[in-house]
């Protein structure tokens, strides 16, 4: 197991350590690619889809699987980049202190960035078969995240940081977008799953500890959704959890309503998705997202390697331990960037 000294990256030369070796497992990969790629049965529209579909961590319907095909279609005939677009709130985290031991600090964990290297790899065997590879749009999240908690300047330097990694890493066909703050009356549904995504993911000032401990322990430990128990248990929080992400709603629903992002992309592209059954998901961290949990690395750098995403509560005390990241060494990636925070964070565990 490769670990850092004393678990703490001090600098940008252990930073860089660090980077190098997942390099290296990347070239790794991409060497056993070009070794053994997919067998050329079929058409290229087929070769296509089966790396997508082998590629999503959730079936894609047969729905979806007509609209990627036109897409690749479209693309292939005009040797151009494969759009695919994602809504990914890369400028913040959860604010609870169960998935984060220390939340109000919004920075990178080794989940996002591991986040922006699997789509080299990803594109590389796209780009394997149809050379003009993706036009990969992610679209940060900015008005949901200040619903949720976080204050502009947090969400802009989070944001700031990620650009930078990816253009450190050269990943070109990478693009970044903003959410706009799309403004309509609209009658939103929400599913109780939804909100109960918002009750685990709100700070202390909205939601007692205790409160959330209860969700947490059903759905992480007893992998139970006792929906009614909620219910009853959160009240006035529940109510507090539901107003708020039909505010989200509102927003995602008025930006397809004025086909946003059509504008920005033209009409034929692939929308993925990182939480929605039947559509392209792209298996990244399994279960989960940066966004809502600590990155837990599993390695022996030859034959192993992944990143999954856990809230933290259920790392400690284990056998799991943290490797530890001065803020300051992100100027590495920005020499503008300014470290306000004053200690080291979790950065990922091993």
């Amino acid at each position: 197991m490769f670990v850092l000294e004393e678990y703490l990256i001090k600098n940008e030369e252990e930073l860089l350590v660090l980077l190098r070796k997942i390099e290296e497992v990347i070239e790794k990969k991409l060497a056993n690619f070009r070794k053994n790629p997919p067998k050329k049965n079929g058409s290229e529209i087929d070769i296509l889809f089966q790396i997508f579909k082998k590629n999503s961590r959730v079936p894609i319907s047969e729905l979806e699987s007509k609209k990627i095909k036109n897409v690749l279609d479209f693309h292939i005939k005009n040797q151009t980049p494969i759009p695919v677009v994602l809504l990914w709130a890369y400028g913040g985290q959860a604010l609870s202190p169960l998935k984060f031991c220390q939340p109000e600090i919004n920075l990178p964990r080794l989940g996002d960035i591991w986040g922006l290297l699997w789509w080299k790899i990803f594109n590389f065997k796209i780009q394997f078969f149809h050379p003009p590879g993706i036009k990969l749009v992610l679209i940060d999240e900015k008005p949901l995240l200040k619903i949720l908690g976080w204050e502009e300047k947090e969400i802009e330097r989070r944001s700031e940081l990620i650009k930078r990694i990816a253009s450190f890493f050269e990943l070109d066909f990478i693009y970044f977008e903003d959410l706009p703050i799309f403004k309509a009356d609209i009658e939103v549904n929400v599913c109780d799953q939804e909100v109960i995504a918002i009750l685990v993911s709100l700070p202390l000032s909205i939601i007692p500890i205790e409160k959330q401990k209860i969700v947490f322990e059903f759905l992480y430990l007893k992998r139970e959704k006792p929906i009614s128990y909620f219910k009853r248990e959160m009240g006035e929080f529940w109510e507090k959890a539901k107003e708020l992400r039909e505010k989200m709603v509102r927003i995602t629903e008025a930006r397809k309503k004025v086909n946003w992002v059509e504008k920005i992309v033209g009409e034929y592209f692939i929308d993925s998705c990182l939480t929605e059954k039947g559509r392209f998901s792209p298996d990244i961290w399994g279960y989960s997202f940066p966004q809502h949990g600590g990155s837990l690395l599993n390695t022996d750098w030859d034959q192993r390697f992944s990143v999954s995403i856990i809230p933290e509560f259920r790392l400690l005390n284990t056998e799991k331990k943290p490797v530890w990241i001065l803020p300051q060494v992100f100027s590495f990636f920005d020499s503008e960037f300014e470290a306000e925070e004053k200690s080291k964070y979790i950065f990922y565990w091993i």
